[in-house]
Protein backbone atom coordinates (compact mmCIF):
# COMPACT_ATOMS: atom_id res chain seq x y z
CA UNK A 1 0.00 0.00 0.00
CA UNK A 2 2.82 2.42 -1.05
CA UNK A 3 1.44 6.19 -1.80
CA UNK A 4 3.95 8.41 -4.00
CA UNK A 5 5.11 11.40 -2.45
CA UNK A 6 3.97 13.44 -5.68
CA UNK A 7 1.26 14.04 -3.57
CA UNK A 8 -1.13 14.84 -0.59
CA UNK A 9 -2.90 13.43 1.48
CA UNK A 10 -6.70 14.67 3.29
CA UNK A 11 -7.21 13.90 7.12
CA UNK A 12 -10.10 15.58 8.91
CA UNK A 13 -9.93 15.83 12.49
CA UNK A 14 -13.48 16.35 14.01
CA UNK A 15 -15.00 18.21 17.08
CA UNK A 16 -11.94 19.75 18.45
CA UNK A 17 -11.65 23.41 18.83
CA UNK A 18 -9.24 26.02 17.20
CA UNK A 19 -6.55 25.80 20.33
CA UNK A 20 -6.47 21.87 20.29
CA UNK A 21 -6.39 21.97 16.05
CA UNK A 22 -3.36 24.09 16.88
CA UNK A 23 -1.74 21.57 19.18
CA UNK A 24 -2.87 18.90 16.30
CA UNK A 25 -0.97 20.56 13.44
CA UNK A 26 2.37 20.82 16.05
CA UNK A 27 2.41 17.42 16.92
CA UNK A 28 1.89 16.59 13.25
CA UNK A 29 4.72 18.92 12.36
CA UNK A 30 6.84 17.52 14.77
CA UNK A 31 6.26 13.77 13.61
CA UNK A 32 6.43 14.77 9.76
CA UNK A 33 8.16 17.78 9.61
CA UNK A 34 6.68 21.31 8.92
CA UNK A 35 7.49 21.04 4.85
CA UNK A 36 4.87 18.23 5.16
CA UNK A 37 1.73 19.30 6.89
CA UNK A 38 -0.16 22.06 6.08
CA UNK A 39 -3.29 23.60 7.72
CA UNK A 40 -4.39 26.71 5.59
CA UNK A 41 -4.98 29.32 8.52
CA UNK A 42 -7.44 32.24 8.46
CA UNK A 43 -7.51 35.21 11.44
CA UNK A 44 -9.97 35.40 13.26
CA UNK A 45 -11.10 37.58 15.83
CA UNK A 46 -12.33 37.13 19.22
CA UNK A 47 -13.08 38.87 21.76
CA UNK A 48 -11.07 38.63 25.04
CA UNK A 49 -13.69 39.35 28.22
CA UNK A 50 -11.62 39.29 31.20
CA UNK A 51 -9.23 42.28 29.18
CA UNK A 52 -12.37 43.58 27.89
CA UNK A 53 -10.12 43.41 24.10
CA UNK A 54 -10.57 42.31 21.11
CA UNK A 55 -7.51 39.73 19.71
CA UNK A 56 -7.05 38.03 16.54
CA UNK A 57 -6.24 33.96 16.66
CA UNK A 58 -5.63 31.89 13.95
CA UNK A 59 -8.01 29.22 12.91
CA UNK A 60 -8.37 26.62 10.31
CA UNK A 61 -9.82 27.78 7.36
CA UNK A 62 -10.82 24.49 5.82
CA UNK A 63 -12.78 22.83 9.58
CA UNK A 64 -10.70 20.40 10.89
CA UNK A 65 -9.06 19.24 7.83
CA UNK A 66 -4.58 18.60 7.34
CA UNK A 67 -3.32 18.21 4.74
CA UNK A 68 -0.24 15.54 5.19
CA UNK A 69 2.55 14.61 2.37
CA UNK A 70 4.34 11.11 3.36
CA UNK A 71 5.60 7.70 1.63
CA UNK A 72 4.08 5.33 4.59
CA UNK A 73 0.34 5.87 5.04
CA UNK A 74 0.69 2.63 7.25
CA UNK A 75 2.80 4.79 9.60
CA UNK A 76 1.02 7.99 9.88
CA UNK A 77 -2.25 6.16 10.04
CA UNK A 78 -0.93 4.30 13.34
CA UNK A 79 0.76 7.81 14.38
CA UNK A 80 -2.93 9.50 14.20
CA UNK A 81 -5.12 6.50 15.76
CA UNK A 82 -2.42 6.11 18.74
CA UNK A 83 -3.35 9.53 19.95
CA UNK A 84 -6.62 11.15 18.57
CA UNK A 85 -10.23 9.51 18.19
CA UNK A 86 -12.14 11.80 15.91
CA UNK A 87 -10.45 11.34 12.12
CA UNK A 88 -10.78 10.17 9.38
CA UNK A 89 -8.67 10.03 5.75
CA UNK A 90 -10.79 11.20 2.56
CA UNK A 91 -10.69 8.67 0.42
CA UNK A 92 -11.80 8.84 -3.30
CA UNK A 93 -14.93 6.73 -4.57
CA UNK A 94 -12.76 4.51 -7.02
CA UNK A 95 -10.70 1.77 -6.81
CA UNK A 96 -7.43 2.92 -7.79
CA UNK A 97 -6.33 4.85 -4.97
CA UNK A 98 -7.42 4.33 -1.42
CA UNK A 99 -6.74 8.04 -0.76
CA UNK A 100 -7.75 11.25 -2.32
CA UNK A 101 -4.82 13.27 -3.20
CA UNK A 102 -4.20 16.85 -3.67
CA UNK A 103 -1.26 17.98 -5.95
CA UNK A 104 1.91 20.24 -5.28
CA UNK A 105 0.37 23.31 -7.03
CA UNK A 106 -2.86 23.16 -4.98
CA UNK A 107 -1.24 23.28 -2.20
CA UNK A 108 1.06 25.84 -3.60
CA UNK A 109 -1.81 27.60 -4.48
CA UNK A 110 -3.47 27.64 -1.01
CA UNK A 111 -0.58 28.50 0.81
CA UNK A 112 -0.45 31.62 -1.72
CA UNK A 113 -4.02 32.48 -1.12
CA UNK A 114 -5.05 36.04 1.00
CA UNK A 115 -6.34 34.40 4.07
CA UNK A 116 -8.23 37.98 5.13
CA UNK A 117 -9.79 38.48 8.71
CA UNK A 118 -12.69 36.63 9.59
CA UNK A 119 -14.98 38.31 12.03
CA UNK A 120 -17.25 35.49 13.10
CA UNK A 121 -18.76 37.10 16.50
CA UNK A 122 -20.50 40.22 16.95
CA UNK A 123 -22.12 41.96 20.01
CA UNK A 124 -24.64 44.11 20.75
CA UNK A 125 -23.49 47.49 21.33
CA UNK A 126 -20.35 46.95 18.63
CA UNK A 127 -20.05 49.85 16.02
CA UNK A 128 -19.49 48.18 12.62
CA UNK A 129 -19.60 49.50 9.07
CA UNK A 130 -22.16 48.35 6.75
CA UNK A 131 -19.64 46.80 3.58
CA UNK A 132 -22.09 45.36 0.97
CA UNK A 133 -26.07 46.66 0.12
CA UNK A 134 -27.39 49.78 -0.46
CA UNK A 135 -26.46 51.28 2.86
CA UNK A 136 -22.56 50.63 2.16
CA UNK A 137 -20.10 52.74 3.98
CA UNK A 138 -22.80 53.49 6.77
CA UNK A 139 -21.40 52.81 10.18
CA UNK A 140 -23.92 52.22 12.77
CA UNK A 141 -24.27 50.24 16.16
CA UNK A 142 -25.29 46.41 16.45
CA UNK A 143 -28.72 46.11 18.50
CA UNK A 144 -29.38 42.46 18.19
CA UNK A 145 -27.32 39.29 16.92
CA UNK A 146 -29.12 36.17 15.56
CA UNK A 147 -27.81 33.06 14.29
CA UNK A 148 -26.29 34.43 10.97
CA UNK A 149 -28.27 37.73 11.21
CA UNK A 150 -27.72 41.20 12.26
CA UNK A 151 -29.77 43.87 13.38
CA UNK A 152 -28.04 47.13 13.05
CA UNK A 153 -29.07 50.65 13.45
CA UNK A 154 -28.25 53.54 11.45
CA UNK A 155 -28.63 57.36 10.97
CA UNK A 156 -30.47 58.32 7.80
CA UNK A 157 -31.86 61.80 7.23
CA UNK A 158 -31.75 62.65 10.85
CA UNK A 159 -33.89 59.74 11.39
CA UNK A 160 -32.95 56.03 13.21
CA UNK A 161 -33.66 52.80 10.91
CA UNK A 162 -32.64 49.75 11.84
CA UNK A 163 -31.41 47.36 8.93
CA UNK A 164 -31.54 43.46 9.35
CA UNK A 165 -28.18 42.06 7.34
CA UNK A 166 -26.16 39.25 7.00
CA UNK A 167 -22.63 39.07 9.37
CA UNK A 168 -20.37 39.20 5.99
CA UNK A 169 -22.37 42.77 4.88
CA UNK A 170 -20.15 44.15 8.23
CA UNK A 171 -17.35 44.67 9.46
CA UNK A 172 -15.40 46.42 12.46
CA UNK A 173 -14.04 49.54 11.31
Amino acid sequence: MDQPLKSWKIVNFFGYNSANMQLIYQDLCTFLGEANVFCPLTKERIFNKKKQKHKYVDVPSFGGYIFLKTEDMDAIEKYISSRYSRYYFVTTPSYMSKYASVSDSDIDKMRKEDRTVVHTTFYEGERVMIIAGAFSNFTGDIVEVNDLRIKVSILVFGKVTVLELDADQVKVP
